[in-house]
């Protein structure tokens, strides 16, 4: 199903319970302050959809900073041996470079010696 559907069964007295608190929240003061900051997670996702996808990937078995860690590491390791091919090709047109000079300076060499 992908990243967008997450079905999430809450019993009716979960539900009872949690309706009973935010009614009982609804008559501080700053309610809709504090219930506009506490439904939205990072980069203002809804909190409940970042909790589902959460749940979702520890009952796949899923350790997201692990997979971040993993993957931040080979990034690495492919940067590294992109940074030795590149400076390896760097070295050899240099090589190139200086060998066809050493013999262009050859060849003026005898043409004026």
């Amino acid at each position: 199903m992908g990243k967008n559907h997450v079905f999430r069964f809450t019993h009716p007295e979960q539900a009872r319970l949690e309706r009973e608190q935010r009614e009982r929240s609804s008559t501080s003061p700053s309610h809709q302050e504090t219930e506009c900051t506490a439904n939205t997670g990072l980069q203002g996702e809804p909190e409940d959809w970042t909790y589902a996808q959460r749940e979702l990937l520890e009952k796949q078995g899923i350790d997201i900073k692990l997979e971040m860690e993993k993957r931040l590491q080979d990034m690495e390791i492919q940067y590294r041996r992109e940074k030795e091919e590149a400076d390896l090709l760097l070295e050899q047109q240099r090589l190139v470079r200086l060998t066809d000079l050493l013999l262009e300076q050859q060849r003026l060499v005898r043409l004026t010696g």
